[in-house]
């Protein structure tokens, strides 16, 4: 008789397969972590680059989301004081001696709670209570074959003798169906022999299907000896690349409206669970004068708890102006390079706490008239330090982060231009926050859906232009036409969101109401500003082929700051 292990596990089959003590209180529930590619997008020039960050940002999430990720099953549970029970008959125990728990973790302190029993009469029931409560605070933190059991033994001691028979790994073996095109030394957190966790278990799932295409199941089976478990694990790739497109109209004046995007990624072609992709966007408004493209190669595996990552990009652009009776021709070009290595810190039934550490580089330079222009021109580098943590709720899912941006002189970095006049510095440290929320719930016998979303970020210093914060586009407050932005060194937006699931499969209609401020350099003659706006929009799928529709009017902005009374946009998204 085996255990399947695939996204809910139910831990009853556990005890029962592996004979447990009466009375374990476990349970189970099903949850996602989805892949999230993250990218250093603060090297570029202004507000240039963001058609293309945006969208690629996009396609990362089309792309590279997963089908499904690993259940986060059991609980983990903090200590509560011992509550044993007044029975007749009872024995006097003065000492409760836990043989073989020094073969498990010292963080565990299984010890620590059993000494409660000390000082107290008990007997068969009291007895039952400690070895269940005992047995409870292994499961809930993934020992889950690990088991506590009691040997006949001369009681009138004072001394309590409990056994803890260590759950081990003996071997795993890969089902007669499964693929073979996995290598399991980079992607399990298991080896033979160890102690078996759920933790370990559950992060080994979440590797093997961490990209599109990729499922996995995980069988457990009781060995020969006591306490010993094999994995059957059941691995399927159903095709290992994958294409997308997108359009869009979030370009603006300068770059052109229109703007386009193309992708292909290869999955585990090492054979690690790895990704590597190639994207291309461009302008579609060549004829008009204006030009802009970029490139971006990508690479990431995980290798346990860890993942590492690496991502490239290079964006041109291209634009013709007319001045004092004579034209411009105004090009620049902008690199970024950015390595990441990620570790998931902790993680059960509720919660995933992740810290990721990324060094960063960064060149830019414009021209014109084939001229630089030397106070634009920039060779950064730095690195930032982000924790990020998704908890799950009964009813509702909240992400939160918070990240660390420290510029330095490494690669042989400039200093930039503003720091000769004291209005910035290429050694930039500022703060970034970040909560996400989101509620599904039912009304009227309708699904509706209900998002919100915050972000700000914190510099006590001046910041240059490419690493300041700006609202006022459909990626920040909505409702503007994106042509212009307040932009500061210090700032905050909400995004709110209500989404109703029409009856028509796989649509959606959704209104939206945001609000942001900027404070601190370059916001105007008030250290404040502020902008509101609302979005009516509808968005769905057909074909392969994702779409949003919306309409959008701004509520609330600064005396001067143009913006149509009315804005329109789509964007459309395929994949094969």
């Amino acid at each position: 008789m085996r255990l399947s292990v695939v996204g809910i596990t139910r831990i009853s089959l556990v005890c029962l397969l592996l004979e447990m003590n009466h009375g374990l209180k476990t349970h189970a529930a099903a949850s996602k972590f989805p892949l999230q590619a993250d990218f250093w997008t603060n090297m570029n020039q202004g507000s240039v680059i963001n058609p293309h960050r945006q969208q690629q940002q996009a396609l990362e999430k089309i792309l590279l989301s997963p089908d499904r990720g690993s259940g986060l099953l059991v609980p983990a549970s903090g200590w509560h004081q011992l509550h044993s029970p007044l029975e007749s008959p009872c024995v006097d125990i003065d000492q409760v001696v836990l043989d073989g728990s020094e073969k498990l973790p010292r963080w565990l302190s299984l010890k620590r709670y059993a000494s409660q029993a000390a000082g107290h009469c008990l007997g068969s029931r009291g007895i039952s209570m400690l070895m269940n409560d005992l047995q409870n605070k292994l499961i809930a933190h993934g020992f889950i074959t690990t088991r506590v059991v009691v040997a006949p033994q001369d009681l009138t001691t004072g001394r309590l003798t409990l056994t803890i028979i260590p759950g081990t790994l003996r071997h795993i073996h890969f089902t007669p169906d499964s693929d073979r095109t996995i290598r399991l030394s980079n992607t399990l957190c298991l080896n033979e022999g160890q102690l078996l966790s759920l933790r370990d278990i559950e992060q080994g799932l979440e590797n093997l299907q961490r990209l599109p295409g990729m499922a996995a199941s995980m069988e457990l089976a009781p060995g020969d000896r006591l306490g010993e478990s094999d994995i059957y694990l059941r691995w399927k790739q159903s095709r290992g690349w994958r294409v997308g497109a997108m359009l869009n109209d979030a370009g603006s004046q300068s770059t052109g409206r229109y703007q386009g995007a193309l992708l292909f990624s290869v999955n585990n072609p090492l054979r690690v669970a790895d990704s590597a992709y190639m994207s291309a966007s461009s302008g579609l408004d060549a004829r008009s004068g204006k030009a802009n493209s970029g490139v971006t190669a990508h690479y990431s595996a995980p290798f346990g708890y860890w993942a590492l990552a690496i991502t490239a990009s290079q964006v041109r652009y291209r634009h013709r102006l007319s001045a004092a009776n004579q034209l411009i021709h105004y090009r620049g070009k902008m690199s970024n390079l950015a390595f990441q290595v990620s570790r998931v810190l902790d993680r059960n039934r509720d919660q995933k706490t992740t810290l990721s550490y990324a060094v960063l580089a960064g060149q830019s330079d414009f021209f014109a008239n084939d001229q630089r222009i030397d106070v634009q021109r920039r060779r950064v580098a730095g690195w930032r330090l982000t924790l990020t943590r998704r908890h799950y709720f009964p009813r509702a899912m909240i992400d939160s982060g918070i990240s660390y941006h420290q510029g330095t002189r490494w690669f042989g970095a400039l200093p930039a231009a503003e720091e000769a006049f004291g209005q910035g510095t290429a050694k930039s440290r500022y703060f970034d926050l970040s909560l996400q929320l989101d509620i599904p719930f039912h009304l009227l016998r309708q699904g509706w859906h209900y998002g919100f979303n915050y972000r700000q970020q914190f510099s006590a210093a001046p910041l240059t232009p490419p690493e300041k914060f700006s609202i006022g586009n459909r990626w920040t407050v909505r409702g503007f036409d994106g042509e212009h932005s307040l932009m500061a060194d210090s700032g905050w937006y909400i995004r709110n969101s209500l989404t109703w699931r029409t009856p028509f499969s796989d649509q959606a209609l959704y209104v939206g109401i945001d609000y942001g401020e900027v404070r601190g350099n370059n916001v105007g003659i008030s250290p404040t500003q502020a902008l509101a706006g609302g979005v009516v929009g509808l968005k769905g799928r057909w074909l392969n082929t994702g779409y949003d529709l919306f309409a959008g009017v701004p509520y609330v902005k600064p005396d001067g700051f143009k913006t149509d009374d009315f804005t329109s946009g789509f964007s459309l998204n395929w994949q094969y």
